[in-house]
């Protein structure tokens, strides 16, 4: 009995260890790129002569320009301070996420959270790394989204009650009202355009990775991921990312594919505004690259959300009507409710 007691508490200690030492390795990878990415931002503030201050505030430190060149100039240091803008607010929140992710490994293998498994030291080591290297947890934290209270609706265009080429849909009835106001700014022409989007990225998902992952995997990643890049280009970021937001509000739908579909839409809209002058077929390809480089997440045949990259092309959870998610998600009452809907849609490209 004092035996087996010793074994299990060296089994414990192993398992922290290792978590520990994954979630340190991987924390140091994700600084220095991190560091990178600040020293270029740096060089690019320091070559149109601005300086970036402590609080990440992009400060000019200009010298006097000639008059005959002032608005040339200032047009074009104003859209470098935008885009570095951009940058900081972005390094600021990967620094925030690097530090929550690795305080969250120590306080887990402070209390014992991690689980034991494996019968030998290595499997129990090899499991604690897993564990601590998954961003499952993370992302169902930081990516969740309140039910619709009014539930769904069948939606058609108003007034003529259909479009050619558009059929009538269920969504969300903070979906419907979205869809609703794009007609009244934009007309019909509007709505065939959102609907022209939707299917263009469902066409393009079923021909990228053979379409494998259809569901829950790297072909839905990029489907989620290039409807919003083009919703981007086509409506703005905020509506985007409003309607985007909106139409995973289904009742139904289980917090992890909502989470997974959360994140690759703001990946797609953030290479749309990092992209502006993107044609639709460079869009696809950076958006394809995008999973490729593990900036997307799909759900393992474990039902764990991980990096696109760190999950074998087709080894993704088979949902399907034989293999559905539950659809009694009493969590998700605790989830953020995003508001009424208060963007306008823009008129793109």
């Amino acid at each position: 009995m004092l035996l087996r007691r010793e074994i299990d508490r060296l089994r414990r200690i192993v398992t922290a260890i290792s978590a520990v030492f994954t979630g340190a390795a991987d924390t140091e990878v994700a600084v220095e790129a991190h560091q990178r990415a600040m020293d270029e931002a740096e060089g690019l503030a320091d070559w149109y002569e601005f300086t970036i201050t402590d609080v990440g505030e992009v400060v000019s430190v200009g010298a006097q320009v000639p008059e005959d060149l002032l608005g040339m100039v200032l047009d074009h240091r104003v859209s470098v301070k935008l885009d570095l803008e951009r940058r900081i607010e972005q390094l600021l929140r990967d620094a925030e996420e690097i530090d929550t992710v690795f305080a969250d490994i120590m306080r887990k293998a402070a209390a014992g959270e991690f689980d034991v498994e494996g019968s030998t030291l290595a499997e129990v080591a090899e499991s604690a790394a897993a564990q601590a290297d998954s961003p499952h947890d993370e992302l169902l934290e930081k990516y969740q989204v309140a039910s619709d209270p009014d539930g769904m609706t069948e939606w058609s265009p108003k007034w003529v009650g259909w479009l050619p080429g558009v059929p009538s849909m269920k969504v969300t009835a903070s979906e419907a009202e979205m869809l609703n106001e794009l007609q009244d700014r934009q007309g019909l022409k509007g709505v065939k355009a959102a609907y022209d989007i939707y299917k263009e990225a469902l066409h393009q998902a079923e021909k990228t990775f053979d379409g494998k992952g259809g569901t829950d995997g790297h072909a839905d990643a990029f489907r989620h991921a290039y409807w919003n890049a083009m919703m981007t280009q086509r409506f703005g970021e905020e509506w985007t990312q409003e309607y985007a937001t909106a139409h995973e509000r289904n009742p139904d739908s289980h917090p992890t594919p909502v989470a997974m579909d959360l994140h690759n839409n703001e990946v797609g809209r953030r290479i749309a505004v990092e992209n502006p002058d993107a044609s639709r077929e460079e869009l696809r390809n950076l958006v394809e690259q995008a999973v490729r480089d593990g900036e997307m997440v799909v759900v393992g045949t474990d039902g764990q959300l991980d990096h696109s990259d760190q999950v074998d092309l087709g080894d993704t959870r088979p949902t399907s009507k034989d293999n559905p998610w539950p659809t009694d998600n009493p969590e998700r009452g605790g989830h953020r409710d995003p508001g009424e809907p208060d963007a306008y849609p823009e008129r793109g490209y």
